[in-house]
């Protein structure tokens, strides 16, 4: 019932007794123990404007500027940001620039 109500909610099951240990489970999905996306983290599984809206956000635009510049409305923006922010396992803005220099989204402090 516990797979069953989490997938109903979106989220993800995993049992862990079957999978060996959480590390492996883990590690399955490009991510660290600790919860934090790691270098090779699941950046291919994102569309191409989860993307850019991940560059975007790595350059330090405002919910408002990504809207003007992709065309799309704030709200829209701001749910592209919480998916982002869920399937990378990540807490904040900070993650979101660390993760996209490492893998190449944003190449470094010069593109802000």
């Amino acid at each position: 019932m516990s797979a069953i109500r989490a997938i109903a909610r979106g989220r993800v099951f995993v049992d862990i007794q079957s999978s060996g240990s959480i590390e492996n489970v883990f590690g399955e999905y490009g991510l660290s123990a600790r919860g934090m996306a790691s270098k090779g983290a699941p950046i291919h599984s994102l569309s191409e404007r989860e993307r850019e809206v991940l560059g975007e956000v790595a350059k330090g635009y405002t919910n408002q500027q990504i809207a003007d510049r992709v065309a799309l409305s704030v709200k829209t923006i701001e749910s592209y940001r919480a998916r982002l922010m869920q399937k990378l396992v990540l807490r904040n803005r900070t993650d979101l620039r660390r993760l996209a220099i490492e893998s190449g989204v944003l190449r470094g402090p010069d593109q802000v």
